[in-house]
């Protein structure tokens, strides 16, 4: 394992602008994969993709949110990641064959409650590559357990280019929806293969699999990631079952697609900062960890002029994204984006918690948010329509990072603002 002692917080910094090159690969990737198929395909043949790729993407986030945090810790604290790093593979592998089985009993039912049996084909393949999904992701956990992040990003990388040129190949072929369904499959494959250049964990080693260890964690995490997530998305629901127009409804969500972008950011970093975190308390190094944990923590503080920019354009930035028929999503972006930073200010804080292995913290913050923001909407939407909605979903946002820096400091001792306190602290 690398030796994060000598430099934590750069090494966290090159880790994610590493993780976040391969994943960015993605956005251009599938906007020319989206121009190319929706020409070349038709509505039909391309509404059939999407479906496919719909349900491809939802098993992947599934999974990769009920294990990655739970995977990435047991990994980043195991002083021999072999046995460990073999175990979450057969663990995943075997979800993914539990998906894979489940998706391919229902396709037909799936097909006809959908009244397009062409669908069906297209779920066999998404079936099919399931196990590739938990191959390919056990492996990305396991090297960004281990801080090899350039491998991670080069696997990535694969996969989403390799994804761009089978697409290219497969319907330029004649294999119309099923190639395009087939390649996205087929790059999952080209990722879990190139991770293997880099970390070999085993595939079928002998020993029990831990599904009690992994579950310990997994469980409330994921329980964690949905409140969040879905305290985040309610709004839409609400603006349109209480009295907001379909247009107020697309409004908000046009508005929200462009303040969601720097998550995409948290998205890379947060695993770098939970393996190098892990990495740190395992080896009892908890002053690096404090330091590290505080200049994640104040990174974020930089966004909010940047927010702060992003609303006093907003108008200009939605004209320009959407149009002037769109003009009504500038006060709602104007109000999301300045609670962005809140919300990676909650992914970062719950990381650090998670690296503490104080993961019931992260349910107990994450739990009241939904129901808040439910309660909040229904008072806001009737009033203020989607302005109404964005201020309900920014104050819960502010108010989960608040109690998040609060749980922080009580667990860790390290603060936003203020001295690292590099006595040895320990968790109550």
């Amino acid at each position: 394992m690398s030796q994060p002692q000598t430099s934590p917080v750069r090494a966290t910094l090159l880790g994610g602008a590493w993780v976040l090159s391969g994943d960015f690969l993605f956005i251009p990737t599938a906007l020319i994969i989206t121009a190319f198929l929706a020409r070349r395909l038709g509505p039909a043949q391309y509404g059939l993709f999407a479906l496919a790729a719909t349900v491809i993407g939802w098993l992947e986030w599934m999974i990769a949110s009920f294990f990655s945090r739970a995977a990435v810790r047991q990994i980043a604290a195991a002083s021999d990641w072999r046995p460990v790093g073999s175990a979450v593979v057969r663990v995943m592998l075997a979800t993914g064959v539990g998906v894979g089985a489940l998706l391919a009993i229902f396709a037909r039912p799936a097909g006809a409650l959908l009244g397009d049996r062409t669908l069906v084909p297209l779920l066999y393949l998404a079936a099919f590559g399931a196990p590739l999904v938990g191959l390919a992701l056990s492996h990305r956990f396991v090297l960004t357990g281990l801080e090899r992040f350039r491998a991670r990003a080069v696997a990535t990388s694969v996969r989403w280019i390799g994804r761009l040129v089978l697409v290219l190949v497969f319907v330029e072929a004649g294999f119309g929806a099923s190639g395009a369904t087939a390649a996205t499959v087929a790059a999952t494959a080209l990722e879990f293969l190139a991770a293997r250049c880099f970390v070999r964990p085993a595939l079928l080693a002998a020993g029990p699999t831990p599904w009690r260890e992994l579950g310990r964690l997994a469980i409330p995490l994921f329980v964690a990631a949905v409140f969040v997530r879905a305290s985040e998305r309610v709004a839409l629901i609400c603006l349109q079952a209480v009295g907001g127009s379909t247009a107020d409804t697309g409004m908000y969500g046009a508005a929200q697609s462009l303040a969601s972008v720097p998550g995409f950011i948290a998205t890379a970093f947060s695993p770098v900062l939970l393996s190098s975190l892990t990495g740190l308390v395992a080896a009892d190094d908890r002053a690096s960890a404090r330091v590290l944990s505080r200049q994640a923590l104040r990174g974020v503080v930089w966004l909010v002029p940047v927010a702060g920019a992003v609303a006093a354009l907003s108008g200009e930035i939605v004209r320009l994204f959407f149009g002037q028929a769109y003009a009504g999503a500038a006060p709602v972006l104007a109000v999301l984006s300045m609670a962005s930073p809140a919300n990676i200010m909650l992914v970062i804080a719950s990381t650090i918690l998670i690296a503490n292995d104080r993961v019931g913290a992260t349910v107990a913050i994450a739990a009241p948010l939904l129901p808040l923001a439910i309660v909040g909407q229904m008072l806001a939407v009737p009033r203020l329509g989607g302005l109404g909605a964005a201020i309900v979903t920014a104050a819960v946002s502010f108010l989960g990072a608040g109690i998040a820096l609060v749980v922080v400091k009580r667990v860790t001792g390290v603060a936003l603002f203020g001295h690292v306190n590099r006595g040895s602290h320990q968790p109550e």
